[in-house]
């Protein structure tokens, strides 16, 4: 228990009060009762405020949260004693975290429940610790003040942000334009098998027309066709110090998460075989699932990745795709290719391209961008501008040299890389190269 600020500003000026009780006689006579009165009304407050049960207060987290978006959080207040209850709830959340409605104030009616919601917003991954919620209640004359600790603390995993996957990857399998750059591309070659007979529709190619069934039915009948499943996607992405780079107020790291996590769900989706493998210092892998379920185990295994001080050795890399990889598959490796990097990975992705399908998306860097945007003023700055101009210059010398050997290559920036990923994969599989 505690004073609260109306108790202590009474004292002051009683004090106040009796600075001036010598000078004025009629001061001096009442300057006692009026003490006398305060601390006996301090009294009865502190006992009615003892009397006071703690009131009831309990937490709810999702079993989710996604990085960088605001979630409600919602505490629920419960008050069993005879009068209306004035409250203050504090939450302690992690250190890192973003809120809105804290801390909240409100009068709790007597036995009766009372909800409130406030929003997080936690942008690093993995696993965070909330402290035990704290509830402060004033006495009925809001002279003291008592608080005590509510509910125990509790942790919740922040992962990737999967919100978008339902926006972008349902439009895009329904084959359908998007405003974020999702879009039907002509189909080519024949990566489409068998699905059902069904009654010939207007727009349909004579092509897709089964004559057999239609001399049968009298009518004429189409071939359905769907494209081809149960075929293996591998996702790489560089977990060394290459992707450590800010863009958008998160790691490159961090947004190719998300494009990864974008790519799987699309290819659950399709029917394909998915793993994942995080290449660097220590290796992660998730082995081949299939089918949409396992979209949550992969989001639980990829929750924890996290970028290491050291470079990612290609060749080792090579290696472990290999070994982990023994059917054809589409090999998707995410990283950030240097200029020094062609002549480390060429014999890493021959050794590749002689079972599968590689695809690399290396991300721009944005200081990068931002200095070959940037108009020099003085000397330091043509000399800043020229060597982001040479830096850029050998990157796509590099990024050429790469493609050369029939190499996939996607040079996007992190911001477009989910989108980039997207179509890439769609294209390839109505192409049939896989």
């Amino acid at each position: 228990m505690r004073p609260s600020q109306r108790l202590v500003t009474a004292f002051l000026l009683w004090g106040g009060v009796g600075a001036f009780a010598a000078a004025v006689p009629a001061i001096a006579v009442i300057w006692p009762w009026l003490g006398a009165v305060l601390v006996a009304a301090g009294l009865i407050d502190a006992v009615r405020l003892a009397r006071t049960a703690a009131p009831e207060a309990t937490r709810v987290l999702p079993q989710r949260l996604s990085q960088s978006n605001p979630h409600e959080i919602r505490i629920t207040l419960r008050h069993a004693g005879s009068r209306p209850l004035r409250v203050t709830v504090l939450d302690r959340v992690p250190a890192d975290a973003e809120t809105i409605g804290l801390p909240w104030l409100a009068t709790v009616p007597p036995d009766q429940k009372l909800t409130l919601d406030y929003s997080l917003t936690l942008r690093p991954r993995g696993l965070h610790s909330f402290g035990a919620l704290q509830v402060r209640w004033d006495s009925p004359w809001s002279l003291w003040q008592r608080h005590a600790d509510a509910d125990s603390p509790s942790s919740v995993q922040v992962y990737p942000n999967y919100q978008p996957i339902i926006r972008h990857a349902l439009l895009a399998l329904a084959h359908q334009e998007t405003a974020d750059g999702l879009q039907q591309r002509q189909r080519k070659g024949a990566s489409r098998s068998f699905h059902q007979l069904r009654d010939y529709q207007e727009g349909d190619s004579l092509a897709t027309v089964d004559w057999a069934a239609t001399s049968r039915r009298l009518s004429l009948i189409s071939r359905e066709y769907r494209e081809e499943r149960n075929q293996h996607v591998m996702l790489a992405i560089d977990c060394g110090r290459r992707l450590r780079s800010m863009e958008d107020g998160l790691p490159q790291f961090d947004h190719a998460l998300n494009a990864l996590l974008l790519l799987a769900y699309l290819a659950l989706r399709q029917g394909d075989h998915v793993s994942i493998l995080g290449l660097g210092a220590e290796v992660q892998y998730f082995p081949p699932r299939r089918g949409i379920g396992a979209i949550t185990p992969l989001l639980d295994h990829i929750a924890n990745y996290h970028t290491s001080d050291h470079s990612t050795d290609f060749a080792a890399a090579a290696a472990q795709l290999q070994a982990r990889q023994k059917q054809r598959a589409l090999l998707v490796i995410i990283t950030n290719l240097r200029s020094e990097d062609p002549e480390p990975l060429i014999p890493a992705l021959q050794v590749l391209r002689r079972r599968h399908l590689t695809v690399i998306a290396s991300l721009q860097d944005n200081a990068l961008a931002t200095a070959l945007q940037t108009e020099p003023r003085d000397y330091d700055g043509a000399l800043a501008t020229a060597t982001a101009h040479f830096q850029q210059h050998e990157r796509n010398l590099a990024l050429a040299t790469l493609r050369a050997t029939g190499t996939d290559v996607l040079d996007t920036t992190a911001k477009q890389l989910p989108i980039a990923l997207a179509q890439h994969y769609l294209d390839i599989k109505r192409r049939g190269r896989l």
